[in-house]
């Protein structure tokens, strides 16, 4: 068994469990969930919420200097350009 503790609850967010992630540099983690994407940071704090006209499903960073955080949803791609490039 592996043990460990509790990075973060989303549960009090929504019933929407987190599914896809990506991190930045700075070690912030962006997951999609509840209300959005959640942006946590390296100690799970959660520091805001991205809130796209529909609820993502993934999320991945890229673009020119990989500061951009892309998310999908059911029918559309959306992206915000963020402070911290993603690794």
């Amino acid at each position: 068994p592996v043990s460990g503790s509790l990075f973060f609850d989303a549960s009090a967010y929504g019933d929407n469990h987190p599914d896809g992630i990506a991190v930045d540099e700075k070690g912030n983690l962006y997951c999609t969930g509840p209300q959005g994407v959640l942006v946590l940071s390296p100690d799970g704090d959660l520091l805001g919420i991205i809130k796209p006209d529909e609820l993502p499903a993934n999320c991945a960073i890229g673009g020119p200097e990989n500061k951009t955080l892309y998310m999908t949803a059911r029918t559309g791609l959306y992206a915000i350009e963020l402070k911290n490039a993603g690794i």
